[in-house]
C-alpha cells in the first residue's frame, strides 16, 4: 500500500517523453462527529475547531483541496508548485504553498532541490495530504502529529543506489520554517508561531518488492517569544504490501525542551500498527495507535499528551480516481493530570482520563 502510493503526485525523473507542463489535483470532502461534546476532536495541531464542542458534524477536520503544477524546463531541470486549501489555525481556508522548488538531476542517481521542500519523516509523508493515497481517512494522529514541521525552505540532496534487489534512497536537507499552530491546554487554545532555524534532516528509505522501510532524524533550533530550545525528531517505519494484504507500523520520538504559557513540553513517543485486506473494490482495515510521554510525569506544569486509539474502517474504490471511506475511532485518554490528548477547545466537564468515540466519513479524489 505505502510503496504503491507514496509518490502519488511527486514529479517523476526527467524524460524526453514527459509533457513540458502538467497540472494535477487532489482533494477530500469529509465530515467527523465526536461523542465528546466538551472539546473538539481535530485532525492535526493546526486546526482551531473540530468535531464535538464547535460542531456536531465538522467538515474542516479532513476536507481539503490541492493542486500541483509540474514543469519540465530542461532534460535535467524540473520544477514543482503545490498549493493546498485546508483549515488553518485562524479557522480560514486560505490556500497555502506546500511545495515550491526546482530540482536538478546531477546524475541518474543524484539530484538536488532548492526552495520549499517536503520533509519526509513518515511512510506516507509524500502523500500525507492526499487521502486517496492511503486506506485511512487520516493518518494515525498519535504518530503523525509529533512531526508538526512538514516542510522546509532550503536545500535537499537525494542519492539513490541499488543494493541487490533493493533500492536505497538517502535524502539530506537543510533549511528553516515558520508555521502557526494551535496550542491547546485545559481551558486554553491559542495560536502560536514558533520559528525553526538550522533545520537539518536525513532520511533513509529502502524499497524491495512488497517491502518498504524508512528511518529519519531531524533536528533544529526552535524559538517562540522569549523561549528557545532544541528540537529533535526520530522515526522508524516499515510496511509490507502484497497487493491483497498490507501491514505497516511506525515508531517516533519527539524530543523538545520548550516552555509554553508557563508549562514545559515533554519527550513524547508515538507509534501505530495498521493492517488491512483488499477484496475487489473494498478494503477493510484496523489500526492501533498510541502516544505518551517518555517516562513518568514527575514535575508540575508539564504539558502531557497521552492517548490511545482503536480504529476500524472501510475504503470503497467506487470509481476511477475516487474512494469513499468510513472510519470509527475509540479514543482513550491517559490518567496523567491535565492530559487532554489531541483535543482542543476544552470546556468545563471534559472527561479527563475518560474515553470517547469519533465517526468519520470521507470521499477522496485525484484528477
Amino acid at each position: 500500500m505505502a510503496a504503491a502510493n507514496l509518490q502519488a503526485v511527486e514529479p517523476g525523473e526527467p524524460s524526453s517523453s514527459a509533457p513540458r507542463f502538467s497540472i494535477r489535483g487532489f482533494g477530500t470532502v469529509g465530515a467527523a462527529h465526536s461523542s465528546i461534546d466538551r472539546a473538539d476532536f481535530v485532525g492535526n495541531t493546526r486546526q482551531r475547531r473540530g468535531a464535538g464542542f464547535s460542531d456536531d458534524w465538522a467538515f474542516g477536520v479532513d476536507s481539503k483541496l490541492g493542486v500541483q503544477f509540474d514543469a519540465k524546463l530542461t532534460e535535467r531541470l524540473t520544477g514543482v508548485l503545490q498549493v493546498v486549501s485546508q483549515q488553518l489555525p485562524n479557522g480560514k481556508y486560505t490556500p497555502q504553498v506546500e511545495w515550491a522548488n526546482l530540482k536538478y538531476q546531477l546524475r541518474s542517481d543524484l539530484s538536488v532541490r532548492i526552495g520549499r521542500i517536503l520533509l519526509a519523516p513518515f511512510l506516507v509523508a509524500d502523500s500525507r495530504l492526499i487521502g486517496y493515497g492511503y486506506p485511512w481517512i487520516r493518518p494515525p494522529i498519535e504518530t503523525y502529529n509529533l512531526a508538526q514541521i512538514t516542510k522546509s525552505d532550503g536545500i535537499n540532496m537525494s542519492w539513490r543506489a541499488r543494493l541487490g534487489s533493493a533500492t536505497n534512497t538517502i535524502q539530506a536537507s537543510y533549511g528553516q520554517q515558520d508555521e502557526d499552530f494551535v496550542f491547546a491546554a485545559p481551558s486554553l487554545a491559542i495560536i502560536v508561531s514558533p520559528q525553526v532555524r538550522q533545520l537539518v534532516g536525513i532520511t533513509d528509505t529502502v524499497e524491495s518488492g512488497p517491502w518498504l522501510g524508512r528511518a529519519t532524524f531531524f533536528t533544529g533550533n526552535i524559538s517562540l517569544g522569549n523561549s528557545e530550545g532544541r528540537v529533535k525528531f526520530y522515526s522508524l517505519g516499515a510496511a509490507y504490501d502484497s497487493g491483497s494484504w498490507f501491514i505497516q507500523g511506525e515508531w517516533s520520538l519527539l524530543d523538545s525542551a520548550m516552555r509554553l504559557q508557563g508549562a514545559t513540553t515533554q519527550r513524547r513517543i508515538g507509534f501505530y500498527l495498521s493492517a488491512g485486506y483488499r477484496w475487489r473494490e473494498f478494503t477493510p482495515y484496523f489500526t492501533y495507535s498510541e502516544t505518551a510521554p517518555e517516562g513518568s510525569q514527575t514535575a508540575p506544569n508539564v504539558l502531557t499528551v497521552d492517548q490511545k486509539t482503536y480504529s476500524a474502517g472501510m475504503r470503497w474504490d467506487l470509481a476511477r480516481n475516487t474512494a469513499a471511506k468510513l472510519q470509527f475511532d475509540r479514543i482513550k485518554l491517559g490518567t496523567q493530570r491535565g492530559n487532554i490528548g489531541y483535543f482542543t477547545n476544552v470546556q468545563r466537564g471534559f472527561p479527563f482520563a475518560g474515553s470517547g468515540n469519533v465517526a468519520s466519513v470521507a470521499v477522496d479524489f485525484v484528477f
